[in-house]
């Protein structure tokens, strides 16, 4: 009796009546972990090779409860990405002997146009999907490609957009467990090669010295970049500051000198790469100490 319930449940839920009688989010230390759901992309497109197939596997892992049905929603960011088709291992198929549910509303049409698609499993007769301590494929999706470039890429992450596509296991007990999900699977072409950014380290000098002596020792930075070598040039208008070299290729080290003389309270700016300078002294005083600031930013 408890399975028909269960059952006529689990179709009012799909139809998009009400929810199930409790709700709850699993303890992470439930006979040692979570119930997790994550996907694996087993079969990547390839640029160099015109490999146009994506294969997406489906993994489930419930080491605690038993489960008889199982709603979630899933959506995919390519447009030029098709669903073929779908299906489940045996083992499932004989858990959810019900059905198992891949297409939005059953339709793999919609599913490609909405670029949407889900995984249900209903248990009926069955002693439905038993415990077990290692994951297990619950299925797997195959999809064909229109075109891949060498810097494309294709995401697939959850999201309910109606009754039925709700990211849930539901128990013997008629209790609704809402699992771990590993979170969004994203991939892109291993021969896209990366932009690089400049990198500027230090980003901030200090300077101190003493109004009417000296002026303090040159300081370097370094620009950089994390990926291919870049070119730069550096631009600075301001008259007590000397910036060398001015252009050059990553890596390369700057140095900066400040002119110091006659310097009196004030702010300084110039158009060094998003850089402020700061300049302490009085010109009503002998000998002030003075400091001069220089921070780079990429703004």
């Amino acid at each position: 009796m408890k399975s028909k319930l269960l059952v006529l449940m689990l179709i009012l839920l799909l139809a998009g009546a009400g929810p199930a009688a409790a709700q709850f989010q699993q303890d992470p230390d439930d006979a040692g972990a979570a119930d997790t759901i994550d996907l694996v992309y087993s079969v990547v497109p390839d640029h160099a090779t015109n490999q146009l197939h994506l294969r997406a596997d489906l993994y489930g892992f419930t080491d605690a409860n038993t489960i008889f049905g199982v709603t979630m929603g899933f959506k995919w960011i390519n447009p030029n990405l098709q669903m073929d088709s779908a299906n489940s291992p045996a083992d499932i198929r004989t858990a959810f002997d019900l059905g198992t549910f891949y297409y939005e509303n059953a339709n793999i049409a919609l599913t490609n146009t909405n670029h949407r698609f889900i995984f249900g499993g209903l248990s009926a007769f069955s002693v439905g999907l038993q415990p077990a301590p290692n994951r297990r494929l619950w299925a797997s999706y195959f999809f064909t490609l229109s075109s891949w470039g060498e810097c494309d890429t294709v995401s697939i992450d959850t999201l309910f957009w109606q009754p039925g596509t709700e990211f849930n296991l539901v128990d013997d007990n008629n209790n609704e467990i809402i699992p771990y999900w590993t979170g969004r699977e994203r991939y892109k072409d291993t021969s896209c090669a990366e932009p690089s950014n400049l990198i500027v380290t230090p980003d901030s000098l200090f300077f101190s010295a003493v109004q009417g002596g000296g002026a303090p020792s040159g300081q370097q930075f370094v620009i950089s970049s994390d990926n291919e070598p870049l070119a730069f040039t550096v631009t600075e208008t301001s008259t007590w500051m000397a910036v060398s070299p001015l252009a050059g290729n990553t890596p390369r080290s700057i140095t900066v000198l400040p002119n110091i003389v006659c310097f009196v309270r004030q702010y300084f700016r110039g158009s060094n790469p998003g850089e402020e300078q700061r300049a302490i002294g009085n010109s009503g005083r002998k000998k002030p100490v003075g400091t001069i600031r220089v921070i780079f930013s990429d703004e």
